[in-house]
């Protein structure tokens, strides 16, 4: 059959609750150093990305590491907080890349902790990054807002 037929037939499958789209993280990167991180400090989670020698790379590296760990923690109903920055900028842009069809959750919402608007690059600025997120997500995006204090 057509790969139309077949997208149609997923499609029906998962409506219907019998397939179930899920995204497997390639695991750890570094697992002995970060099993022993999850034994120090106690967490339930740490994913050591190695470096490339390239600030970009490690960058894209880490940021697809921390969207593999947010799509296989992340439930229907979560509030998730953001800040800003390159790195979240990454994993914003990783989960683009792993297919919008991938997420079917409810009732998210994507709090902008802090960040500013219009100050340096937009892209790493708070209100869009939660904004990108929120739509990414199908959530809802709900912004810090803003306090002016006097001069």
């Amino acid at each position: 059959c057509s790969s139309a037929t077949v997208s149609r037939l997923l499609a029906a499958a998962q409506e219907d609750g019998i397939v179930r789209f899920q995204i497997q993280r390639r695991g750890d990167r570094v697992p002995e150093l970060s099993r022993e991180l999850r034994r120090v400090f106690g967490v339930r989670e740490a994913v050591v990305v190695p470096s490339t020698g390239s600030a970009e790379s490690d960058l894209r590296a880490v940021g697809e590491a921390a969207a593999e760990l947010l799509l296989s923690a992340i439930e229907s109903h979560t509030k998730i907080g953001v800040t800003w920055g390159q790195t979240l900028t990454h994993m914003v842009q990783a989960l683009g890349r792993l297919g919008r069809e991938s997420v079917r959750l409810d009732g998210v919402e994507v709090l902008q902790m802090s960040g500013s608007l219009g100050q340096g690059n937009p892209e790493i600025d708070g209100p869009q990054l939660a904004r990108r997120l929120a739509d990414y997500l199908a959530g809802v995006c709900r912004l810090a807002k803003p306090r002016h204090k006097p001069l």
